[in-house]
């Protein structure tokens, strides 16, 4: 009898241990002071994840306010805050829409948003000539949560968002009738209704609202009294949405009404030849028809440009036929002329004014390419790609391109490098010209000249994109002197470079994705010259690989050359190291079945399982003396795969014991070291583990990364 009990005795003292406190069947007070519970829970429940999702039912204004974009999305579970990046396009393609921009176009806007709206000012001072109003905006948002072991969620990119334009090329009649003045514009984006106001002052001061009409409707027309036949009247135009907000006012329109007795009409209005089309720099001379009445006919000049329709009044009252426009004429802009006959009543002193003519002059001065850019080759070729100057295509033949360059962006550009005849030069399909430069140099500036032999002011200046680096090395699980771990215990990486050959860039753009070809965003924004970075990267988790690349840019911030990719990864605190490995051993008591049967008489003897990936875990328990010894036996036993990728690797592969021995009195100590290998290499120790009255009730753990030293961590570790 004597013999039963204490063989009771052992057997009870043999299961109240295992190697990592993951044995206990049972219910038992741990010596925290908090109750653990039942352990077994533990070692079936089901893998947490650790990737964030991905942004729900992201929603961008389109057309809503006339200065913000309104950003909304769903919440995603166990999300701290929200990163948001911004992209601009500013240009259509050629079916009139907006594409959705490559990853490497979106910049960092806002790194920490706590809700899940963001109100995005873009202009604090609008106005309707705010060239904003022309663009698209793109956003792309991920969740993020460095208190908890989770990696950063997948961008959700949001479609085109709008600001609320104000109505634009708004016109009025110049005296098309005695009765009426009609007034027409282009829509609003998102508008329900238009509201007319007018004045007579030609600074816009004064408006009075005259009138509404619907948003299928893009005129209005004004009947006026026999007193305001021949009043100016200045138009605008302000869009309403179903939301009641209004756009900015939009540009005057000029307008109106004839009033019987004034001259006839101006006809042949039109550039002197030679005078306004390609062939001056800084004038354009028009002339027209005269005008014959019963008293003095004076003219009124009126402008308007491929860049503001509004109509500009550039002379009241020249009583000759010609005029030379000399007000601040730009280059790469048509300029298009109006002229108004007028006399004086004699009787009332009312000012008589024909219509404006139809015909219209169309004129520019000699412009240089507006869009020029270059590159290189590695043989030594440079290449420069500039889009043609102004003009009819037959004024486009008789150009010719004068390549200057200089060794410095702020030199004179004096050195002429090349010439090339435009009529010598193919097109691209975008129009675009390509000539090879047989004399290079660093920076270029371009030159039309005309038939004349006059030259164009300069062109913007260019220099090639550099070439890109020759190599990338990202440091794998490497411990950088003096840095430090981020929430999630993972310390940054570094990442080197190597200047390209025969090239010396003025700066580099660092590039970082989790996925091998989407996904970049850039590390920072402003170049830097240094060939290394230390990326202390606060969103890195364990076990995952990040890819970087690396972009040579200029001195004016333009590269196009990208250094291939390579991955890294940063090393891990001693504590987060404990953690994840021991992922593979909570995972590997779930494949035994006699330390998991309820029945402690069952547990007795040995088992041998097989890791998913690789090797073998062999289980032994026995009576040892008065006492119990339990022995776990690892033989390059893994379970997962890095990020569950075959083609990254193992994670962990475990090599070693985890014992436990034990007295009668269910106390005793752990042994056992175990042998790491894959993503993160080193040794771990439980030669420090204590056993108090069954359960795991002290001591540490002996965590030895590979490139550190041990240091000792709770033995609560890993148990969170």
């Amino acid at each position: 009898m004597k013999i039963n009990i204490h063989f009771l005795l052992l057997i009870f003292t043999l299961f109240c241990f295992n190697s990592c406190s993951y044995l206990f069947q049972d219910k038992v007070p741990m010596q925290t002071g908090k109750n653990l519970g039942n352990l077994s829970t533990l070692l079936t429940k089901e893998t947490v994840a650790t990737k964030l999702s991905p942004t729900t039912q992201v929603f961008v204004s389109q057309g809503l306010s006339p200065s913000t974009i309104f950003i909304s999305w769903n919440a995603v579970p166990n999300a701290i805050y929200y990163e948001i990046e911004k992209a601009i396009v500013k240009e259509k393609n050629a079916s009139g829409n907006f594409e959705t921009p490559n990853d490497e176009d979106f910049l960092a806007f806002q790194d920490y948003v706590y809700g899940t709206t963001y109100n995005d000012v873009i202009l604090h001072n609008p106005t309707n000539s705010s060239v904003e109003y022309s663009y698209a905006y793109f956003y792309r948002i991920s969740a993020v949560n460095t208190r908890s072991n989770f990696e950063a969620s997948d961008f959700t990119v949001s479609k085109a968002a709008t600001l609320f334009s104000s109505p634009t090329d708004v016109q009025a009649d110049l005296g098309n009738s005695t009765e009426s003045i009609t007034v027409s514009w282009k829509n609003s984006n998102n508008a329900s209704q238009y509201l007319i106001f007018r004045t007579t002052n030609a600074d816009g001061s004064g408006l009075e609202k005259i009138a509404s009409v619907t948003a299928n409707m893009n005129y209005f027309t004004n009947y006026i009294t026999e007193k305001e036949q021949g009043v100016d009247f200045y138009y605008a135009i302000i869009a309403e949405n179903s939301n009641f907000i209004q756009s900015v006012q939009s540009n005057l329109a000029l307008g109106y009404a004839l009033v019987a007795g004034a001259p006839s009409k101006v006809s042949s209005v039109e550039v002197v030849s030679g005078e306004g089309r390609g062939d001056t720099l800084a004038s354009i001379k028009i002339t027209w028809s005269e005008v014959v009445a019963d008293s003095e006919v004076k003219y009124s000049v009126y402008r308007t440009s491929s860049e503001d329709s509004s109509l500009s009044l550039l002379t009241a009252g020249t009583t000759t036929t010609s005029f030379t426009d000399t007000t601040t004429l730009k280059p790469g802009i048509f300029y298009y002329y109006k002229v108004q006959a007028w006399t004086l009543d004699a009787e009332t002193g009312t000012k008589l004014k024909s219509q404006l003519s139809d015909s219209i002059a169309e004129g520019y001065i000699l412009s240089a390419p507006t869009k020029i850019e270059s590159s290189k080759t590695l043989i030594g070729e440079n290449f420069l790609r500039f889009n043609a100057a102004i003009g009819t295509d037959t004024e486009k033949q008789n150009y010719t391109y004068n390549i200057y360059g200089d060794a410095s962006n702020d030199g004179d550009f004096s050195t002429l490098l090349q010439s090339f005849a435009a009529s010598d030069i193919q097109t691209d399909e975008d129009g675009f010209y390509t000539v090879n430069i047989n004399v290079p140099t660093k920076f270029y500036k371009i030159k039309t000249q005309n038939s004349k032999g006059i030259e164009s002011i300069f062109s913007n200046a260019t220099t090639p994109a550099p070439f890109a680096p020759q190599t990338i090395n990202v440091s794998k699980n490497f411990y950088i002197n003096g840095a430090s771990a981020n929430g999630s215990g993972v310390y940054p990486v570094k990442i080197m470079w190597e200047k390209p050959n025969n090239d010396d860039p003025d700066g580099y753009i660092l590039y970082r994705s989790v996925k091998t070809d989407s996904g970049w965003r850039k590390v920072f924004d402003s170049p830097i010259s240094d060939l290394s970075y230390i990326d202390n990267n606060d969103t890195a988790k364990a076990g995952t690989y990040y890819y970087y690349k690396v972009l040579a840019v200029n001195s004016l911030g333009q590269g196009t050359n990208y250094s291939p990719n390579d991955f890294g990864y940063g090393a891990l605190s001693h504590e987060q190291y404990m953690r994840e490995y021991n992922k593979t051993i909570k995972n590997s008591h779930k494949k035994l079945t006699l330390m998991n049967k309820s029945n402690d008489m069952d547990k007795i003897g040995n088992e041998k399982v097989n890791g998913i990936i690789s090797g073998t875990l062999e289980y032994n328990a026995a009576i040892q003396g008065l006492g119990a010894r339990i022995t776990m036996r690892y033989e390059n036993f893994a379970d997962f795969y890095i990020n569950n990728d075959a083609s990254q690797g193992v994670y962990f592969c475990v090599t070693g014991n985890t014992n436990t021995t034990a007295n009668m009195s269910a106390n005793g100590t752990m042994d056992g070291t175990m042998e790491c290998t894959g993503m993160y290499p080193g040794k771990v120790y439980y030669d420090k583990i204590e056993i108090k009255g069954g359960n795991a009730g002290g001591g540490t753990y002996g965590i030895e990364p590979v490139g550190s030293t041990r240091v000792e961590v709770s033995w609560t570790i890993g148990e969170e």
